[in-house]
């Protein structure tokens, strides 16, 4: 198994969890609707703003003279003119419309206020949950990442204690052929490197369960959901 780092847990490892990035999305939820209620009992100021150009067709009534009679303009003649008249001059004819509404909210028996202490107390309590994954994370990948090192300390002081007692078999062995020790005392040496082995066996199974568990915490809580 890999070491793993030997620095401290730092906050945007464990925000990476479902469980916190959820918490905090809503935390950011409760935040925007905070604000849109404190939004809603302030004024507001709305423009409306309308530009056109307005022609009127000239219409030249009959006229008579010396008994003859000159019709009135026909209405293409007239339009064809209004035209005319737009195209060489559009600033008098341009017709701009600007209005202001100054919108102020109605305050209905204490409706916005009420909405408003909603929103505050739901963000409150986006707050305090959002706190609590945070707690709970960091607890949950510092004791594993804590006790994986903790478990890799014993394991490499088993490591030396083999050695030693490696040697120290090997010196019963040398004696024991030159007559210099009984058989008891070899016993004795193989059978306490046999128990440093089982003990270098339940450490290594000790280090595999301990980054199971860190992977456990550094992945978060199943049940959640990245929003």
């Amino acid at each position: 198994v890999p070491a793993p780092w030997k620095n401290s847990v730092s906050a945007a490892f464990v925000h990476r969890r479902p469980d916190v990035m959820s918490a905090f999305e809503k935390l950011h939820s409760a935040d925007h609707r905070l604000a849109a209620a404190l939004a809603s009992r302030l004024p507001s100021l709305r423009f409306n703003g309308a530009t056109g150009f307005l022609f009127l067709g000239r219409s030249t009534p009959e006229t008579t003279v010396a008994g003859t009679t000159t019709p009135a303009q026909t209405l293409s003649e007239s339009l064809g003119e209004s035209v005319d008249t737009v195209t060489a001059d559009p600033g008098d004819n341009l017709a701009w419309q600007l209005s202001v509404q100054l919108l102020q909210p109605i305050f209905q028996g204490g409706a916005v206020k009420a909405q408003i202490e909603a929103a505050r107390a739901g963000r409150e309590a986006a707050v305090e949950r959002y706190r609590k994954a945070i707690l709970t994370a960091f607890d949950e990948v510092v004791s594993s990442h804590s006790g994986e090192q903790a478990q890799r300390s014993y394991l490499e002081r088993l490591i030396d204690q083999r050695q030693a007692v490696e040697a120290s078999l090997r010196a019963a062995k040398d004696r024991y052929r030159a007559g210099l020790t009984e058989y008891r005392v070899l016993l004795q040496t193989q059978l306490a490197l046999l128990r440093v082995d089982q003990a270098l066996i339940r450490a290594r199974r000790q280090v595999w369960s301990q980054r199971i568990r860190l992977l456990r915490a550094a992945a978060g809580s199943l049940g959640e959901k990245i929003p």
